[in-house]
């Protein structure tokens, strides 16, 4: 297995279960489903970590690109 799978398992277990975490939090007693506030939560906590990591998908992306740019030519 290699490091991207190893660190992809871990990213989309990690989100399984903060997303289970704050359905569970927003499931009142005695009750079968969650609130609809419950799964606006996790929606927007979704959102917030992709927008995390296309922002620091892009400053990588960026700071290659000027690293490559300052190499000189062979």
């Amino acid at each position: 297995m290699g490091l991207n799978q190893v660190v992809r398992a871990v990213g989309f277990s990690t989100g399984s279960a903060v997303g289970g975490l704050i359905l569970a939090a927003s499931t009142a007693a005695g009750r079968l489903l969650p609130t609809d506030r419950g799964y606006t939560t996790a929606a927007w906590a979704g959102v917030a970590v992709t927008a995390l990591g296309i922002g620091i998908a892009a400053a990588t992306g960026a700071l290659q690109r000027r690293r490559a740019d300052r190499r000189p030519d062979p």
